[in-house]
């Protein structure tokens, strides 16, 4: 099975905190999508028209839902474990097991200790810290700016479209941009697993210093 699949078998398998993620993520758009319509009533049926009320009142409204999206945001935050930390487990057990078969079947092809030992620990971390990031940071941008942009809509369609051109020019040119990062990732993880065989190697070289008395004489 190659380490891509198992990546996304990993992540997919944990429905109940992706549940969570999504309906979090539901309630944390809803100050980018209720916000234009609230602000524009506030001005329009309010302010400018005279009734302070009805202005306070949509701008209240408008706060609830900046509450909502809080609460969405503090839930993401704590449904990310319930999704980040089983995908780890499930990786280091899958690359325990494959350093066990390996070396079970063949030892002499099994690979150096230091290299599985790095990738069971540095690179798992690697892949759990971008996993992180990407529900996080990528997550968030996404699902606010659809919903930024499926409020601006429903008020000024025109002005939409101006800034969802820009948008998806930049989002286009970040995938061409993004082959690039990720072969240089690759690199810096397998440099890192280089640098645990070589560092492996050289301290096999060692050989152990035996303590002398200050009081031994050379022969």
């Amino acid at each position: 099975m190659s380490g891509w699949r198992l990546y996304v078998i990993a992540v997919l398998a944990q429905r109940r905190g992706l549940t969570v993620l999504a309906l979090c993520s539901l309630a944390e758009a809803a100050p980018a999508f209720l916000g234009p319509r609230l602000l524009g009533r506030a001005i329009d049926e309010g302010f400018m028209a005279g009734r302070w009320a009805v202005g306070l009142g949509w701008l209240a409204a408008f706060g609830a839902a900046a509450l909502v999206g809080a609460a969405g945001a503090g839930g993401c935050f704590a449904a990310l474990a319930h999704v980040v930390e089983p995908v780890r487990d499930a990786l280091v057990s899958a690359m325990v097991a494959g350093v066990l078969h390996r070396g079970a079947a063949d030892p002499e092809r099994a690979g150096s200790p230091a290299a599985a030992v790095a990738g069971i620990t540095r690179h798992v971390e690697i892949v759990r810290d971008v996993t992180a990031g990407l529900l996080v940071q990528g997550r968030s941008f996404v699902v606010v700016t659809l919903a930024a942009l499926a409020g601006m809509a429903t008020l000024a369609p025109e002005l939409a479209l101006l800034v969802a051109a820009p948008l998806l020019a930049t989002l286009l040119l970040f995938g061409l941009l993004l082959r690039s990062l990720v072969r240089r990732q690759r690199s810096v993880v397998l440099a890192d697993k280089d640098i645990a065989v070589t560092a492996e190697r050289m301290c096999r070289g060692l050989r152990p210093a035996a303590p002398v008395s200050p009081r031994s004489r050379a022969c």
